[in-house]
């Protein structure tokens, strides 16, 4: 990295291992994506693209949480504002590394999973803890919103618990 001038909140390889992501949030608000075929020296890495959006300047919104679909083919990346201001998810085209869409959805985004056959990603909203929470659910292959399950108390974390190893390529949690 030429100059970091602000701290990532997630950072983490896609399923294939051909990727390090790097969600540099705060005062760079962007996506920074490297080339890291060569696993065994990290210094060889090039940086490959840089995943942002006009709208994505100032203090605000936050790269914060991502996922990618269990073929590395999508990334989705929680967009994070502070309350009030509703947060949302970004859908970014892993392959071409495009931002294709963001999606608004409702407060306090954080982290998401993608379920083992990548048919669909589910992500809380916490609510900042004390408003609105609920779990979304969209499908990768339209990237709509196909649900809500509301809840109370708020959520921080979505975790769909690998099965093997394969599995764990995509998965928040870390036990089999």
């Amino acid at each position: 990295m030429d100059k970091v001038v602000s701290p990532a909140h997630q950072a983490g390889f896609s399923p294939d291992g051909k990727h390090f992501v790097f969600m540099n949030g705060v005062r760079q608000n962007n996506i920074m994506v490297w080339d890291a075929s060569n696993h065994a020296d990290p210094t060889k890495w090039k940086k490959k693209a840089v995943v942002e959006d006009p709208a994505w300047r100032g203090a605000f919104p936050n790269t914060f949480h991502m996922v990618f679909t269990p073929d590395a083919k999508k990334l989705y990346v929680t967009m994070w504002w502070p309350s009030p201001t509703p947060n949302g998810i970004a859908v970014v085209d892993a392959v071409n590394w495009k931002l294709k869409k963001t999606i608004d959805l409702g407060p306090d985004m954080h982290t998401m999973s993608v379920t083992h056959d990548g048919k669909f990603v589910f992500g809380v909203m916490s609510g900042f803890q004390k408003t609105t929470s609920s779990i979304v659910i969209l499908e990768t292959a339209t990237d709509e919103v196909v649900g809500f399950l509301p809840s109370t108390g708020g959520h921080h974390d979505c975790v769909i618990v690998p099965r093997n190893l394969v599995d764990l390529r995509t998965s928040r949690s870390t036990t089999t």
